[in-house]
């Protein structure tokens, strides 16, 4: 049975079919760090942790498959030569993992090994993924589950801060037959938080034209932590 499993504390997705199986994460945006320490704020580590929690998740789920849903990379255009650093040194401890990234707008002059495919959209056991900054295709829209990042979601705590989230969506078919002729009407929508613990969205900002354009209706959406 294809099943789409949240693994809530460690901000993935695991999805398996039979002796498939895939870790899904999104929106790691190595080298966050540095845009941090310009404005005084200084953290280190934090990119070697991505690596090292990918690796636990693997040992765990007894899988080397991972698909990342894009912004891999924090800067928008080139990196910056301590980014490329970090980028290197996060694709050189995965050497082993067969990744597949959905490409992210962040994603621009990304340059990984040849362990990695990028594409714009993936499918993996009647899943369908993607980045989330552009509206998907035909084929995607026909799976039963959907999964993007790029929105990084959060709900807002009884202390008043915000605790990374999945929200989860249902189809709004008369929406969605605006724009595609074909599309299943049982769809689900996942929008997954940021697998960067320093990356924690808006608990009310929807850019993903998926939820922009209510192709997935906002009204009686469920908030997981």
């Amino acid at each position: 049975m294809d099943e789409a499993k949240i693994l809530y504390d460690d901000l993935a997705l695991i999805i398996v079919s039979g002796k498939r199986s895939s870790i899904v994460i999104g929106d790691l945006h190595i080298g966050r760090e540095l845009e941090l320490s310009k404005r005084g704020v200084h953290v280190y580590g934090i990119s070697n942790s991505i690596s090292n929690r990918i690796i636990a998740l693997s040992n765990r789920y007894k899988t080397k498959n991972l698909i990342i849903l894009g912004d891999v990379k924090d800067s928008i255009s080139r990196p910056r030569l301590a980014e490329l650093r970090m980028l290197n040194e996060f694709f050189n401890g995965l050497l082993d993992f067969n990744i597949k990234i959905s490409k992210g707008n962040h994603d621009a002059n990304l340059s990984p090994p040849s362990n990695v495919v990028i594409k714009k959209e993936i499918i993996f056991c009647g899943v369908g993924m993607l980045h989330g900054n552009a509206m998907p295709t035909g084929r995607i829209m026909m799976q039963q589950t959907i999964v993007i990042g790029h929105e990084h979601p959060a709900i807002r705590s009884n202390d008043n801060s915000l605790i990374p989230a999945y929200m989860i969506y249902s189809i709004n078919p008369k929406k969605a037959s605006s724009r595609y002729k074909n599309f299943n009407r049982k769809a689900k929508l996942i929008s997954m938080p940021s697998f960067n613990h320093l990356i924690v969205g808006s608990e009310d900002s929807h850019i993903s034209p998926l939820l922009k354009n209510n192709i997935f209706s906002k009204s009686g959406a469920i908030a997981a932590i």
